[in-house]
């Protein structure tokens, strides 16, 4: 494929990514619709199984294969202009969970299916970690997760920062490091780049913005 090409091919790819939430969302429907109205139990069966496998397994599967076919990687770049977008085009996919939270809601109910859906996206998550069903995980792949740490009520992880520039918009990526031992508590934001030392105690509504390292608060 030579360079023109190339370069039609992912123009043309990344402006149908960028409704894939709502082909998706029609795609579903459309399952869920064929399952109640066909006669054939068997059929139906099968459209019930796919109901429920296909919301969670192709948009995962998708983001991968863009993945190792163009990584995104850390730092700043360029993008609200022409040209592939990793991180945009992933953020597109990932946006249909954001979309339709309960679909993540229902794994977050037992942790450890959590915690191993976020390793299939490309987070290091450790051992017996705790996810309240309403926290929030904006960028999948860009966590580091030790051992025992626990997610209060409402906690929005992400990893990435936009702000507009005179080329268009730019981004700053970096990935969450929240070490082991940790309480997150409930209503915490952390941005990109931040990081939790070792048995950190967050209190309610903390704020970690861009690069900041959370200092525990001095004992009186």
């Amino acid at each position: 494929m030579t360079n023109t090409n190339r370069s039609k091919f992912l123009h043309y790819l990344e402006k149908l990514i960028s409704i894939f939430a709502f082909l998706f969302t029609l795609l579903c429907l459309l399952l869920v619709f064929r399952s109640f109205t066909n006669d054939n139990l068997m059929a139906s069966l099968i459209n019930v199984l796919f109901i429920f496998i296909v919301p969670y397994l192709f948009p995962l599967v998708l983001f991968r294969v863009l993945q190792s076919f163009a990584p995104s990687t850390e730092g700043k770049k360029i993008i609200g202009r022409s040209g592939w977008s990793p991180w945009l085009v992933g953020f597109r996919i990932q946006s249909f969970y954001q979309a339709f939270p309960f679909l993540e809601n229902i794994l977050r109910t037992f942790p450890p299916i959590y915690s191993f859906w976020l390793r299939c996206w490309g987070s290091k998550i450790g051992k017996n970690v705790l996810w309240t069903p309403n926290i929030e995980v904006i960028d999948r792949d860009s966590l580091i997760i030790g051992d025992n740490v626990l997610f209060g009520h409402q906690v929005m992880l992400i990893s990435h920062v936009i702000m507009p520039s005179q080329d268009g918009f730019q981004l700053y990526q970096k990935k969450i490091e929240i070490e082991d031992n940790c309480f997150i508590g409930a209503g915490t934001r952390i941005g990109p780049g931040c990081r939790v030392p070792k048995g950190s105690l967050m209190p309610v509504e903390s704020r970690l913005k861009v690069n900041e390292t959370f200092q525990s608060p001095k004992s009186s």
